[in-house]
């Protein structure tokens, strides 16, 4: 409140005393906002005390409508505990004025029996006064019980005593708790620095220990060059560029760690033929690296061991006439629009791929069947053990095959053609001999059981697909089970919803809805995948946007999801192109994920933030990946027309370059390097 003062003693007096309801009015406003936290953090109401201090000036405060919606809510809480109160004592007024009220009605009814029968015998007489007696030792207990009643009032003024103390002694140890937590981040946050000082200390002493060999190797290298030039000076020149060239490198490699400069060595050698002595560094520089303590998935070591790795398969390929390459590796006339594989090795590694000119390839171990489906294909997919291959159409056509005597055979399917194409397909397996499927037709998500029956030609089958569930998400993009089927997400262009499934075969319930549809603000999601992680014995889901962004998170956490908040794991923007596929490894501990932007990346979930490694050889856009569950193998599929194979784990390809190795008996010369990418970031 402003107030123009003047000399006048009764204006200064005025303002004095709008200063001080002024102060009133912000301590009021200050004990309200302190109650409200309390509230927010411990779900703690305003006390009645506090309440009818604020309540005479509720109207002349300024407080938010949170505050004075919870000021409310404290009044009608406190109302309902003193109409609670009241009632209580209400009904033990009642009770003992009906006590009262019985004892005056016996000693009414004594009084009129003794005024009758006063001339009868001493017997009678004797009743009655033992019947005054009980009377009176009724009207005794009533006024034990108001005593009891006094002692409860302030047994209960006592415990509201109490309950007060007990808030201000818990509001005073959150203060004293809060101001140790900001101490003890004060101290780790001092402590971190003090150890990065000390860090960059020890790498600065490293620097200058190393910038001070470089000097005087390079010093000595100027003598000698000089003195050179003095005799031959027409060579000045070339020693000089020479000169800088190397002190240059010298720059480039001292920021490197000795494992990595190893593995760009053996890339280096290897891209100018010595094939040997590339791969033997390559070994050396993953060795190193897994001694020295560092990354698990060190992408320049996984490089190297990559490129020495394909080096020699190719020339073993290179060796075989067409018909003995695998088929995987066989060019194609068309490109390849998605890849499954089986998840359990029951029988034996099936991969599966369809191309664009209407084919359909099952690599079988060394062999292979092609189908011709006369439509252009959309989606694929491998039931776990490889006994049934379905197959979609951009013409909204389900096609199903059955593995029968060493190959697959088309069977009849019953289920109706849908408009739009068929994006998405997944078989699982909960049980044996239980096939459960999920697809999509852009528009809707269909759920339901596979089930076998006869036909009039007793040679042949009938697929039945018992749709049980149904419902709609306009602009759908994807979909997926767990690798166990316990599990099932569907998304369209931003909102998703997660369902937990029970299987009585062979009815399937979605009824179970692990979360409401959540959207994601101005984020568009384009693949979306559930993993397993044995190691820590969690369900794992992993969103890809089409920004180029990966979110992961345990499956109950979805606000980690949804708002990218309180996340185990940060969001990683690598990919400079929407997601097109994500995909798990059996173990949980790895993911793999493919983009527009002609890459295939795998993540260590353990450390995803450093250890990725790119996969970096398709010339287009990648469609689909699939995962070798039993080779720990890698399928990418594009638009180039090519399948390339990839090594999930550094371990695993390091084994397989050393068995090269062991093996190898031709001449070193004959061997072609396979030459990087113009856009590779491996190459030199």
């Amino acid at each position: 409140m402003k107030i123009e003062l003047s000399h006048d003693i009764l204006a200064r007096k005025i303002y004095e005393k709008s200063s001080s309801e002024d102060k009133m009015l912000l301590k009021l406003e200050n004990l309200i906002k302190s109650d409200y936290e309390r509230y927010q953090e411990r779900n703690l109401l305003m006390a009645s005390e506090d309440y009818e201090y604020v309540f005479p000036f509720l109207d002349n405060l300024t407080i938010t409508a949170e505050e004075r919606d919870f000021v409310d809510r404290s009044g009608r809480s406190i109302k309902r505990k003193q109409r609670t109160l009241n009632i209580i004592i209400i009904a033990v007024i009642a009770m003992l004025a009906l006590f009262g009220a019985l004892a005056s009605y016996q000693s009414y009814l004594a009084s009129e029996k003794a005024m009758l029968i006063q001339d009868k015998n001493n017997t009678l007489r004797k009743q009655s006064q033992d019947l005054k007696d009980k009377s009176e030792e009724i009207s005794a207990k009533s006024d034990f019980i108001k005593s009891q009643q006094k002692d409860l009032r302030l047994a209960y003024d006592k415990a509201i005593q109490k309950e007060r103390e007990a808030q201000q002694a818990v509001v005073i140890a959150e203060k004293l708790r809060k101001i140790a937590v900001k101490s003890a981040i004060e101290a780790r946050n001092q402590k971190e620095a003090a150890d990065s000082l000390r860090e960059q200390a020890v790498l600065q002493v490293e620097l200058i220990k190393q910038q001070k060999e470089a000097a005087d190797s390079l010093s000595l290298e100027a003598l000698r060059q000089a003195a050179i030039a003095l005799k031959e000076s027409g060579r000045a020149d070339s020693l000089l560029k020479i000169a800088i060239i190397e002190k240059k490198k010298v720059n480039k490699l001292r920021d490197l760690s000795e494992a990595r400069v190893k593995a760009n060595q053996a890339i280096r050698l290897i891209q100018e033929g010595k094939i040997l002595e590339g791969a033997n560094l390559s070994i050396d520089a993953h060795e190193l690296n897994l001694t020295r303590g560092g990354p698990y998935q060190n992408a320049d070591c996984y490089a190297a061991l990559d490129r020495a790795y394909q080096t020699f398969e190719r020339q073993k390929r290179d060796q075989l006439n067409d018909r003995e390459i695998p088929q995987l590796y066989k060019a194609h006339s068309a490109a390849i629009r998605c890849i499954s594989t089986n998840y359990t090795n029951k029988r034996k590694n099936i991969t599966a791929y369809a191309t664009e000119d209407e084919k359909v390839y099952v690599v079988d171990g060394n062999g292979y069947q092609r189908i011709n489906i006369s439509d252009r294909p959309r989606s694929i997919a491998l039931s776990h053990g490889g006994k049934l291959l379905l197959v979609g159409t951009y013409a909204g056509k389900l096609l199903a095959y059955e593995y029968i005597n060493e190959k697959y055979e088309k069977l009849r399917f019953t289920s109706r053609e849908y408009s739009n194409s068929i994006d998405y397909i997944q078989v699982v397996e909960p049980f044996r001999g239980a096939y459960y499927i999920a697809f999509s037709d852009t528009k809707n998500i269909h759920l339901g059981s596979i089930t076998f029956r006869a036909t009039r030609n007793r040679f042949k089958k009938e697929l039945s697909v018992n749709i049980q569930s149904s419902f709609k998400l306009n602009r759908l993009k994807t979909a997926s089970f767990s690798n166990d089927g316990k599990y099932f997400v569907a998304v369209n262009s931003q909102i998703a919803q997660v369902f937990e499934i029970n299987y009585n075969f062979p009815k399937i319930d979605f009824t179970t809805s692990l979360s409401k549809p959540f959207l994601l603000k101005k984020q568009a999601i384009t693949a979306v995948s559930i993993g397993f992680d044995e190691s820590n014995n969690r369900y794992l889901m992993a969103f890809g946007l089409k920004n180029g962004t990966i979110r992961i998170a345990d499956i109950n956490e979805m606000n980690c999801l949804i708002n990218n908040e309180g996340c185990e794991f940060e969001a990683q923007t690598e990919h400079k192109s929407a997601i097109t596929k994500l995909i798990f490894n059996k173990k949980g501990d790895q993911l793999i994920s493919s983009s527009l932007d002609k890459t295939a990346k795998i993540w260590n979930i353990a450390n995803i933030k450093e250890e990725r490694i790119p996969l970096v050889d398709h010339r287009k856009w990648i469609w689909d990946i699939a995962y070798n569950y039993q080779q720990d193998e890698i399928y990418t599929v594009s638009e180039d027309r090519s399948i390339l194979v990839w090594v999930s784990r550094p371990e695993i390809l390091a084994r397989r370059v050393k068995k090269h190795l062991s093996n190898f008996e031709g001449d070193e010369k004959k061997i072609k390097p396979i030459p990087f990418r113009t856009d590779s970031p491996f190459k030199n």
